[in-house]
């Protein structure tokens, strides 16, 4: 059986500059910028992942390379994320958007495939409940291959 171990290196600053597991020998790497956030990281030498960030070092653009993949962030003025975008090929775009009560705690998350994602709070504003609603299609078929209906939209 075999040991999988990791070895990590750290900068002057603490964090973690690159991650190593011997198990296929795979190493991980990350750059920071000067007010450490983490900028630039790449996964086993051909993954390469790019951080963005605003003057608020809020995270506002996620790109991945090697699955050509993009995440865009939107923030309210009180700093909460209202929007957030998935973007796969530069051609199909996901849209979530973010709504917050008074005391700034996410209460309802919704996307444009008519997925959403409640959050219920007690008196002392922990999380109590959370429910997720996901749209889910039903396919029929009168053979292997011969599609028949389709029934969309049907919440789960």
């Amino acid at each position: 059986m075999a040991t999988v171990e990791n070895t990590y290196t750290y900068d002057a600053l603490h964090r973690v500059t690159s991650a190593h597991e011997n198990y296929g020998n795979k190493t991980r790497t990350y750059q920071y910028d000067s007010l450490g956030n983490l900028t630039y990281e790449t996964e086993f030498g051909n993954k390469s992942i790019d951080y963005k960030f605003n003057n608020l070092n809020q995270i506002t653009k996620k790109s991945e390379d090697s699955w050509n993949t993009q995440n865009d962030f939107t923030y309210d003025r009180r700093g909460n994320l209202i929007q957030e975008t998935y973007t796969k090929n530069s051609k199909i775009s996901v849209t979530g958007e973010y709504t917050y009560d008074e005391t700034n705690k996410m209460v309802l998350g919704v996307n444009e495939l008519g997925e959403s994602s409640t959050y219920l709070y007690n008196g002392l504003g922990a999380l109590v409940e959370n429910t997720w609603v996901i749209k889910k299609n039903a396919y029929g078929y009168h053979d292997v291959s011969a599609l028949t209906n389709m029934v969309a939209g049907e919440v789960v």
